[in-house]
């Protein structure tokens, strides 16, 4: 199966300011954690596609959150999911930030 370029974005609902913007399949991370190896071969084969997109769409998917996502009741830091399908982004996933992979990468001070 394909992998699609994912984004794992940090915004601060409490500041309404967005932290950061990873890239979901980060190389070292997956190359880590993957141990099925025909799951490690389908990353690999992946990987520098999807890295080559995270690096092109991560200013437009920031320009986006920047424009659309504003405090809406929700407390604290939570991390946001995106999918880019090709054409257009899609939130795919939330959940409090401190409970989130790279939760632990952010600068917050």
């Amino acid at each position: 199966m394909k992998l699609n370029t994912e984004f794992r974005a940090f915004y601060d609902f409490d500041n309404d300011k967005l932290l950061e913007i990873f890239n979901y399949w980060d190389r070292e991370t997956m190359t880590t954690h993957l141990y099925d190896p025909s799951e490690k071969a389908a990353f690999l084969k992946s990987i520098d596609a999807i890295e080559q997109d995270f690096n092109a769409l991560k200013p437009r998917l920031k320009a986006e959150i920047e424009s659309k996502i504003k405090n809406n009741g929700f407390l604290g830091i939570w991390s946001i999911d995106f999918m880019w399908d090709g054409e257009k982004f899609w939130l795919i996933d939330m959940a409090i930030g401190e409970m989130s992979y790279y939760f632990d990468k952010l600068k917050l001070n």
